[in-house]
């Protein structure tokens, strides 16, 4: 690919700066699929234990489920 092929592939199609447009959106799109990697405590604390390894698949614990004898539990954080 040449330097002018590259410069027409980045450049928007359509007049106006639509594909400025779409490139925002999906930048909001990955920003939020981001934002849904970061576990966060609804408390302060430290955590003492890891019970997951980076790159396992986790899901939240549904409310009223005692965490204590969950076995969904990715860390244990100590307040």
């Amino acid at each position: 690919m040449s330097s002018q092929d590259a410069l027409d592939a980045a450049r928007p199609s359509e007049p106006g700066g639509s594909g400025i447009e779409q490139d925002k959106a999906n930048l909001q799109v990955q920003q939020a699929y981001l934002d849904f990697t970061t576990v966060r405590a609804p408390f302060a604390g430290i955590v003492v234990k890891k019970m997951t390894e980076m790159g396992e698949s986790v899901a939240p614990i549904p409310p009223g489920v005692n965490i204590s004898t969950s076995s969904g539990a990715i860390v244990a954080i100590a307040t």
